[in-house]
């Protein structure tokens, strides 16, 4: 990984495409962005700003809230085993808890899967994994064979409207991160690439001094 991602970048900054989602939202994610990019940034640039927030003592910042979800996790398990004479679901358990994580700590949410497998959050992601197969997304299939239809095909997906959901939810809490970033105190992933872009900014105007090597 170190060769790769570090030593050798240069060399391994492209990757495989899918042309049924090399539209917006998935086309621009660190998953699939290439090195020039849709808006004139890509992979190094973005990596840039990403790699400083994946520091040992950024990412002990958000310790509180996993633990905050583990405990919250032991205690249903606990009622749940009791209910149901032991019996437990535990794949389940932990995919809950999971999306719980990484709505809390990187989309900057508050999902509550653990106690409500209704929770939109929740539906969303599981739905959309769900679907992103060639067997479950037939227009995946038609992309796959036929590339110029891909447009059309993702834009009536079921797979489209639940990324877009995922998508739109998460620009409105950053536009607000950004107006109320001063004040939130809470520390996630959005909350410390927003400090680290303010950084970046402030550097390229001049109004920070560049770190010494």
């Amino acid at each position: 990984m170190k060769e790769i991602y570090i030593k050798q970048f240069s060399n391994f900054v492209d990757r495989d495409t899918n042309s049924f989602t090399e539209g917006y939202p998935l086309g621009e994610s660190l998953l699939q962005v290439s090195q020039k990019g849709p808006h004139g940034y890509g992979w190094k640039e973005i990596r840039s700003i990403v790699s400083p927030t994946f520091t040992t003592g950024k990412m002990k910042m958000m310790h509180e809230t996993i633990h905050e979800r583990v405990l919250t996790l032991m205690k249903v398990l606990k009622r749940k085993s009791e209910a149901n004479n032991g019996l437990i679901d535990i794949f389940d358990e932990f995919q809950a808890l999971t999306l719980d994580v990484i709505g809390r700590t990187a989309f900057g949410i508050q999902p509550d899967s653990i106690n409500n497998r209704k929770d939109e959050f929740y539906i969303s992601c599981r739905t959309f994994f769900n679907e992103f197969t060639a067997e479950k997304s037939w227009g995946m299939l038609i992309a796959t064979c036929f590339s110029f239809l891909a447009p059309i095909m993702r834009t009536f997906s079921a797979l489209q409207r639940y990324q877009m959901a995922i998508a739109n939810n998460l620009r409105k809490v950053v536009e607000f991160r950004k107006q109320k970033m001063d004040d939130f105190k809470s520390i996630d992933l959005i909350q410390l690439l927003l400090e680290q872009d303010k950084i970046r900014q402030q550097r390229e105007n001049g109004l920070v001094p560049l770190p010494r090597n």
